[in-house]
């Protein structure tokens, strides 16, 4: 199923307007963010970042992840700006510019003891990642460092969390096994008004963005 993006609106029901990533050549598509207009979808099959439209559209100027070490691309997060890629096979989160361009102050997920990272998501200065064997969400700064205050997801009933975003306050967690987006606010406390993907036909949901403010 390559309908990567059923787009949904507050209350959950399906706006109907997603697309198929096939049409712009992604044929193994897992993650995406989103900057409120546009999309970045990420291939790990290509190793590849494709940038398209609101309906899309390719924009063309899309990068390979490849050219700056990552073979298999996972989680993916803007700032509106620039981009932080995790890599699954190297537990390393890759900061780059608009074009793909390494920053190289990229850090590695190890470092805090995060070995199977799978979903990212920043506020513009800290980064909450999700880890799909440890069934927790870390929390850093901008250079990785653990700001300590992370949480088990296991606790509102998620055994396998891949996509994560934020809006000013609170977290929607994907579980590609439960086939569920848990709602949770800033502590991992369930706020008890997720959803589940099987209503708009996702039966296996990987990943997850909201065009809702994430600046704090």
């Amino acid at each position: 199923d390559l309908q990567l993006d059923y787009i949904v609106d507050p209350t959950y029901y399906n706006k109907t307007d997603g697309f198929s990533t096939s049409a712009f050549g992604s044929t193994t598509p897992i993650t995406i963010t989103t900057n409120g207009s546009d999309f970045w979808i990420t291939d790990f099959g290509d190793a590849f970042v494709y940038h398209v439209n609101r309906t899309g559209g390719n924009m063309t100027d899309g990068f390979s992840t490849s050219a700056f070490g990552s073979i298999f691309p996972y989680g993916i997060s803007t700032n509106n700006s620039d981009f932080w890629i995790i890599d699954d096979s190297d537990d390393f989160v890759y900061h780059v510019n608009r074009t793909g361009g390494n920053m190289t102050d990229g850090f590695s997920t190890l470092a805090f003891g995060s070995d199977s990272p799978s979903g990212i998501v920043t506020n513009g200065s800290d980064f909450w990642i999700a880890d799909g064997v440890d069934l927790f969400v870390y929390h850093t700064n901008r250079t990785g460092g653990n700001i300590t205050d992370g949480f088990s997801v296991s606790a509102i009933g998620s055994g396998a969390p891949k996509g994560i975003t934020i809006n000013n306050s609170d977290f929607w967690i994907v579980d590609s096994t439960d086939d569920f987006v848990y709602h949770v606010n800033r502590t991992g406390g369930n706020m008890s008004d997720g959803f589940s993907t099987l209503a708009f036909g996702s039966d296996n949901p990987l990943y997850i963005a909201t065009n809702i403010s994430s600046k704090t």
